[in-house]
């Protein structure tokens, strides 16, 4: 990946409008433009892990941001929230300190979610859709010449927007994401909203949300159904074949970018000025951390009464309905659960207590008997 030119922190915290002449969005060596370009267009990026996805997600908040544009950044991963040291009205929001769609955009707050600090998908979900909805509604509550754009940007979008619905999202949930996003593409543009999404592989991603999409930035991909997908979107004198494998080939950095104006551009995207604070753990860290720690494995061991397991006649393995031993964070995040809510359905506490669904049902029935219901 290319080193990223004469850009630093002050530039964006002192900028003012004699400094901000230059009214350029600056990916790569080859690839600048104006802001406006994207204003309304919706873009979405993808690429394997590894490919440089997150750091042209955190590239294009710092171009936007520099502008003053107000932004609601979902970021699940700790992945965005060095971005308060770049931009220049950044803050980040947890649940104590939670702005709505109609303030970021009422006081041009650029702001990044830690959804890691609500605590399930459902209420993340929520979270998105109604700060959506709020500055979908701040936008309807005024005249187009009192109007100004925003950024919504989304990481990991198929978690919320996936082809098929997960079980951890309810139907109600996973519609009313769907028709957000819908509103978001189809009214958006007027309204100055440009959805920015972030995704390991396209294929995944809701079709009914990708033809919003008009700027596309297609890093590495491995699988030939994504590949297969690409060819859709990019144009040029090469034969499928070669563009797969090409494509296949890219450096972390490389993409093929298909902008709204038609240009499509093979470039090498310049490095974040933010810091990336989330990174893939490395093997070091395990030895430093382990290597001279005390080892005692009796401490360890499980503790009866066990699952009794037996083999039939015709050789299939059988639990027999026991005590089942509960111990760990799985143990904790089971109680925590059922404390909260003693009717849960055995889906549900798999959901919350991020446990197999297969034991759930178990699980549930002996929390009722340890508390006599």
């Amino acid at each position: 990946m290319s080193k990223k030119s004469t850009s630093n922190v002050l530039y964006y915290k002192q900028a003012n409008k004699s400094s901000l002449v230059d009214m350029q969005v600056k990916l790569s060596d080859t690839l600048t433009f104006s802001p406006d370009l994207l204003i309304g267009s919706g873009v979405a990026a993808f690429g394997v892990p590894g490919a440089g996805k997150t750091n042209v997600g955190a590239l294009l908040l710092e171009q936007l941001g520099k502008f003053y544009i107000p932004m609601a950044v979902f970021d699940v991963e700790h992945e965005y929230t060095s971005l308060p040291n770049v931009l220049p009205r950044c803050i980040i929001a947890t649940p104590q300190n939670c702005p709505t769609g109609k303030m970021i955009l009422d006081h041009g707050l650029q702001v990044v979610f830690d959804l890691q600090a609500w605590p399930d998908p459902e209420t993340q979900a929520e979270l998105i859709c109604t700060t959506i909805a709020g500055m979908m509604q701040w936008a309807d509550e005024r005249p187009t010449s009192e109007r100004v754009p925003a950024v919504i940007f989304v990481d990991e979008a198929s978690y919320w927007l996936p082809e098929r619905r997960g079980t951890y999202l309810e139907k109600e949930t996973f519609k009313l994401l769907l028709d957000t996003f819908g509103q978001l593409g189809s009214r958006g543009r007027k309204r100055g909203l440009t959805p920015i999404l972030l995704n390991q592989r396209i294929s995944t991603l809701s079709k009914s949300i990708l033809g919003y999409i008009q700027c596309y930035i297609l890093m590495k991909q491995s699988l030939d159904t994504d590949l297969e997908r690409y060819l859709e979107y990019i144009h040029g004198d090469l034969t499928a074949r070669q563009i797969k494998t090409r494509v296949a080939a890219f450096k972390m950095g490389r993409a093929i970018v298909k902008l709204p104006d038609g240009r499509q551009i093979t470039t090498t995207f310049h490095e974040r000025t933010s810091e990336h604070v989330s990174h893939t753990p490395t093997v070091e860290s395990a030895m430093n951390k382990y290597a001279a720690m005390p080892f005692d494995a009796s401490m360890f061991q499980p503790t009866p009464p066990y699952p009794t397991v037996t083999v039939t006649a015709k050789k299939r393995v059988t639990v027999t309905t026991t005590k089942l031993c509960l111990t760990g964070m799985v143990a904790k995040r089971v109680r925590q659960a059922y404390a909260e809510n003693p009717n849960i359905t055995p889906a549900k506490l798999a959901q919350k207590a991020r446990c197999p669904k297969t034991q759930s049902a178990q699980w549930l029935k002996q929390m009722k008997l340890e508390n006599g219901n």
